[in-house]
């Protein structure tokens, strides 16, 4: 479950520049959207309603478009040939330029820090673990529920010295950070305050080779105990 303020906050972005913008952060509203579907070629139209977010995945690979995904559970559906809207137009697609891994990358902030190591990736993973409420007698589930929030990631990471892997050998509590920013000052900021590194395997796969140092990671909640994840967004 996110939890959003119309409050800014800093981000900075990959050309170093401040903006404004919202935050978002994992909370404990529950939140559901009814989300329509439709086909307009041949005016078919599905209502998926009481959909509540289960997971999300954000996915940062060298020389690459950064891509992420949602996931929603819901509880029932409605068709019909028109749509189910009764005001208001479609918001249209972003105009936008897409992110990608090469030049709206900014600095990877470890305990607030720029990491001096270059990643191959990064890539975050949470899990709402939500599920069906099913009931006799009942079409649709009677509700969704909503489970313990898991936040997981990963990062490769070009092995030039020990600073990550003795942080996992001490169990350290690790704060990270990174964000995306295009030209015109559109940008995204993830921050993990609080994580603990699982794993940190440097690989020697064979001669002529870059020993790579793969890392698994696991949110927890931050010193408060207030939030696991922020988002800021900006403009």
């Amino acid at each position: 479950v996110l939890s959003g303020t119309s409050a800014a906050g800093d981000i900075a972005g990959a050309a170093s520049r401040t903006a404004k913008g919202k935050t978002l952060k994992n909370g404990t509203t529950l939140r559901s959207f009814s989300i329509e579907q439709g086909f307009l070629d041949i005016s078919q139209f599905m209502m998926f309603k009481g959909q509540r977010i289960g997971s999300m995945s954000l996915d940062t690979q060298s020389g690459a478009i950064i891509t992420g995904s949602f996931g929603f559970q819901g509880a029932s559906i409605a068709t019909a040939s028109s749509t189910f809207s009764t005001g208001g137009t479609p918001t249209g697609a972003p105009v936008t330029d897409v992110l990608n891994a090469t030049s709206n990358v900014g600095d990877i902030l470890v305990d607030g820090t720029a990491l001096s190591s270059a990643l191959q990736s990064i890539n975050l993973s949470l899990d709402n673990g939500v599920r069906s409420q099913m009931a006799v007698g009942s079409k649709y589930p009677v509700g969704v529920g909503i489970g313990r929030q898991t936040i997981t990631g990963s990062l490769s990471a070009y092995f030039e010295d020990l600073s990550l892997y003795n942080r996992m050998l001490n169990h350290s509590d690790v704060a990270l950070g990174w964000g995306f920013s295009d030209i015109s000052g559109n940008g995204i900021h993830i921050e993990l305050p609080r994580i603990k590194f699982g794993s940190s395997t440097p690989n020697a796969p064979g001669i002529d080779q870059d020993v790579m140092e793969n890392i698994d990671f696991t949110a927890i909640a931050n010193t408060a105990g207030t939030y696991q994840i922020r988002i800021d967004i900006t403009p």
